[in-house]
């Protein structure tokens, strides 16, 4: 998925800060760094990495299913933050939704694509 700006983001990105406030540094990208470090090093190899979207969507998500996914810690990135500032940076959150959105049911695009990766030998 290519990053874009949408409500789940801003949501996220206000967490990330919230975080932040609490002492804790969050730390997200580790799969497009990983990405990146696999391709170099297919090319080090003298193969060329291939990366082709086939297919692009729109999911509705509502600020209310933003926290629920954040809540349920489904996000890798989620996993290694110590509970109780997990807990408490959370509560932070939701009241800034509530305070934020006028409807936490309202629903927001967000834009997704899958991207199908391969390598060729090189001609």
């Amino acid at each position: 998925m290519a990053v874009s700006e949408n409500e789940d983001w801003r949501i996220q990105e206000k967490w990330r800060e919230i975080l932040g406030e609490l002492g804790y540094e969050l730390k997200r990208g580790r799969h497009q760094q990983r990405l990146a470090e696999v391709r170099r090093a297919l090319e080090q190899l003298g193969l060329e990495p291939v990366e082709e979207p086939v297919a692009e969507w729109i999911e509705e998500r509502t600020p209310r299913q933003s926290l629920e996914i954040l809540s349920e810690r489904l996000y890798s990135f989620t996993w290694g933050i110590p509970e109780d500032i997990f807990r408490r940076s959370l509560d932070i959150l939701w009241d800034w939704v509530r305070d934020t959105y006028a409807d936490l049911d309202q629903a927001h695009p967000i834009p997704w694509r899958f991207v199908l990766r391969s390598t060729q030998m090189p001609n």
